[in-house]
């Protein structure tokens, strides 16, 4: 039996303020393969919780092969306060509370409370229920967080308690995937925000659909499916090959914080019928002459071309660009891959010139330049 546990991984589910562990039971379906547990948690400050959270992932850590976190709104503060980093296979934030500093300025701000007063008063009170600390204070700007656990974040357009820009920096910095609800709260709780965290979760999250595909966001977590992808002795024609696996992160790492900045990244191409990642396609915004442009490119496995998903791929990413306002779109590639300025050509992409690329960080000779208008 001991040894049945030990080959399991373990879902382990921190709640949010006002939660309860008994809320993992939502997420049983969604891991069949895996124990859930939620933790319930006895204390209420990440010096006292994050113990707790780190005794418990201890104890946990030593019956089971690897546990997965997902936590939710200031559970997610709490773990990161713990020290559980390298025992933790990946995580999902949910609505989490990532700048705890800010937060209790903002409360203070609200409260009409300043630095002077909360220093001499210790704790105070407030009309919306929301007692203020010193010491949690000087507690948060003591202990910056450290976290290097590969991370997947949902975050509603519509939550009112973390700031959109403050989930972006955290994002940027710690390079985890964002993906955004619009219409969503701080708490996920209708049949419509729970059946999309539900997708999320899944990785069946969509973020363009065509006829046959569906484009999802790329994360860490597809690092090895996606060098494979680019691997395939057809790419390594076009690119300079071989790529490493921790180049390939890299360029994942490189493209998350180019959606932070410009909304645009990189996305996994996937079945629409079966969910399977195919292939990679993204806009990024790169530089000709004095100018910025949204550039498509894509990669697609061997078994999967000349069966027209790439005109797919690359006419959903041109109406992404132009549904955000771009005016033109760019595709580079090498002179004599035939196949993407076929592809270039029967989006409407018209020949540029012949250009010289750097594509992570070596210089590619023999590049042309597509360009469309939108």
């Amino acid at each position: 039996m001991q040894n049945e546990i030990m080959n399991k991984k373990l879902v382990l589910y921190i709640h949010g303020k006002g939660g309860s562990a008994a809320e993992c039971e939502h997420y049983k379906p969604l891991f069949p393969d895996c124990d859930c547990l939620g933790l319930d948690y006895k204390t209420f400050t990440p010096w006292e919780t994050g113990r707790e959270i780190e005794e418990a992932v201890n104890k946990f850590a030593s019956s089971y092969a690897k546990i997965i976190l997902i936590a939710n709104s200031i559970g997610a503060f709490f773990s990161m306060n713990a020290d559980i980093c390298t025992k933790i296979e990946r995580a999902y934030f949910i609505s989490p509370v990532v700048d705890m500093e800010k937060m209790i300025l903002n409360l203070m701000s609200w409260a009409g409370v300043s630095e002077e007063d909360l220093k001499r008063d210790k704790i105070i009170k407030t009309d919306f229920g929301e007692d203020l600390s010193w010491d949690y204070l000087c507690y948060v700007r003591a202990h910056s967080l450290n976290w290097t656990v590969p991370t997947k974040i949902l975050y509603g357009s519509e939550d009112n308690l973390v700031p959109k820009e403050t989930v972006e920096a955290f994002a940027r910095k710690n390079a985890s995937s964002l993906t955004v609800m619009q219409g969503g709260e701080h708490w996920f709780h209708t049949d419509e925000q729970m059946k999309f965290l539900d997708e999320w979760i899944e990785g069946k999250t969509k973020i363009l659909e065509t006829e046959r595909l569906f484009l999802r966001q790329m994360t860490l977590e597809d690092t090895d499916t996606l060098a494979l992808v680019m691997s395939d002795p057809e790419s390594m024609k076009f690119y300079p090959h071989p790529f490493s696996r921790e180049e390939v992160e890299n360029w994942i790492k490189w493209n998350l914080d180019n959606y932070q900045k410009y909304g645009f990244g990189l996305w996994a191409v996937c079945l629409k019928e079966s969910g399977e990642m195919i292939g990679d396609c993204g806009i990024t915004m790169q530089q000709v002459e004095n100018d910025l442009f949204p550039e498509i490119g894509y990669h697609l496995r061997k078994e999967f071309r000349g069966k027209g998903y790439a005109t797919e791929v690359a006419k959903a990413c041109a109406e992404f660009a132009k549904g955000r306002g771009m005016k033109k779109i760019i595709s580079y590639m090498k002179s004599d891959n035939l196949p993407s300025r076929h592809v270039a050509e029967r989006n409407g992409m018209k020949f540029v010139k012949a250009f010289t690329k750097t594509v992570m960080g070596k210089v590619v000779e023999d590049e042309v330049l597509y360009m469309k208008d939108l």
